[in-house]
């Protein structure tokens, strides 16, 4: 099984090391790229499409405090809260929200709905027929507002990622997409 993790960063990337996190309640695995673990004490991220936590969790114990969570489900944010303790939480849709006041967040992380691409999803309703379909996007629109440093966004493999790879490569970001295995970062599960 694996995960389709794009990570970015400015033209100046620090050592990388990677760090996992599993998430048995959504679509597929997290995966994610830090610095060295214990670095990024002070560092806060704005979490999208947050979901019950798997990215907020993770990055809340690589050292980084999260801002602001987005999600539309009142019960997947309910459990996020008690999860990650984020110090803001927005129950809405990420459409809608205009994030030029978190300007000063270090990190943007994202982990859009998979269901446009996912294999469990039926084939009449995948792709542009899904009504979730390009909210992948909407990283960008954050991205321009809030300028991070850093921005990760995860997948389910058979998502393509260059529209939003060509999108922030046009604002100055350096991006690496990859596939991983999360059965190789000791996550007992291999699912595609």
């Amino acid at each position: 099984g694996g995960s389709r993790m794009t990570t970015t960063t400015p033209t100046s990337t620090p050592t990388t090391y990677p760090t996992t996190y599993s998430n048995s309640g959504g679509c597929e695995s997290k995966t994610f790229k830090t610095r060295n673990p214990g670095t990024q004490a002070g560092m806060e991220a704005i979490d999208l499409f947050s979901g019950i936590g798997g990215l907020g969790l993770g990055f809340t114990q690589a050292g980084f405090k999260i801002k602001l969570a987005v999600e539309l489900s009142t019960r997947r944010l309910e459990v996020y809260r008690r999860n990650v303790k984020p110090s803001m939480v927005i129950n809405g849709d990420v459409r809608e929200i205009n994030f030029s006041e978190y300007k000063d967040a270090d990190a943007v992380i994202a982990g859009p709905p998979c269901q446009p691409y996912s294999s469990a999803t039926p084939k009449n309703s995948k792709g542009i027929n899904h009504p979730y379909y390009g909210l992948d996007e909407e990283v960008l629109k954050a991205v321009k507002q809030i300028k991070p440093k850093i921005i990760v966004v995860e997948e389910v493999p058979a998502w393509n990622p260059t529209r939003l790879i060509k999108g922030l490569s046009n604002m100055g970001y350096s991006t690496h997409a990859k596939v991983y295995d999360m059965s190789l970062y000791g996550i007992p599960m291999k699912r595609r």
